[in-house]
């Protein structure tokens, strides 16, 4: 799958003032017709799952929050302002992985390969994507959605309208996801591909089906599962090393 490319256009109307049926028919790409017939169903299938899966993961909720506090000190939820559909600023919520604290030297900064202010904990949560399952949260109250584009911080977002990112205005159009096609294209973009990300997000709305839909659901569980056992594999093959190398020597 790939995404196609979008042409500029500078006469969208304010995120403030627009409405979703508007929105639907005069973007600067077409929507697919699937999509504007399917979008109300679409968010009545979120709050099924997102409820779902709320009673699903709240023993493993439990069983996470009580392993942050032990081996960290500070919260166990991190707090952060993203912006939803049409910019408007909401409070996303999931487990905290990294220090307390981690930017108050640094001021706001992308997460970097081996970045040292992650927990050993987090690295965990991180890799498996576990820490983003409290969205879920944000999912009921309306400000997601289980698939679209990535919320992003009200600092970000200006530099990226600053380096005139091509259309990326537009992904605030949609309810941003805890998953999506951009995600699954590649799960750890940099700052330098950004571009690419935001014609991935595009796509997606662009090309929306309900097949698409349920394809990137299974994508996810795939992705999920697949990392969970590399790690716990990992971390079995880890713990039987020391004993094997000791046995060696003696």
């Amino acid at each position: 799958m790939e995404p196609s490319s979008f042409s500029k256009q500078s006469s969208l109307p304010e995120p403030e003032v627009a409405s979703e049926r508007f929105l639907l028919e005069y973007m600067p790409f077409t929507p697919s017709v699937e999509y504007r017939r399917w979008y109300g169903f679409k968010r009545v299938f979120d709050v099924i799952l997102a409820s779902f899966g709320l009673l699903l993961f709240a023993p493993l909720f439990v069983l996470i929050a009580i392993a942050i506090k032990v081996t960290s000190p500070g919260p166990i939820l991190f707090r952060q302002e993203r912006l939803s559909i049409y910019e408007k600023p909401f409070t996303l919520i999931k487990f905290r992985t990294m220090v307390d604290k981690a930017e108050a030297q640094t001021g706001p900064t992308w997460v970097q390969e081996g970045d040292q202010r992650i927990t050993p904990l987090g690295r965990f949560l991180r890799k498996t994507h576990i820490d983003e399952l409290p969205q879920l949260w944000n999912i009921l109250w309306g400000e997601m959605s289980l698939i679209g584009p990535r919320p992003e911080r009200p600092v970000f977002v200006k530099r990226f309208r600053d380096q005139e990112v091509q259309n990326y205005s537009c992904r605030h159009f949609f309810r941003p996801g805890i998953t999506g096609y951009a995600q699954m294209e590649n799960p750890n973009p940099t700052v330098d591909q950004i571009q690419e990300k935001t014609d991935a997000d595009l796509w997606y709305i662009t090309n929306w089906s309900l097949k698409l839909e349920l394809w990137l659901m299974r994508q996810t569980a795939v992705y999920f599962c697949r990392s969970l056992l590399k790690l716990i594999l990992k971390s079995s093959s880890s713990a039987h090393h020391p004993a094997s190398h000791s046995d060696s020597h003696s």
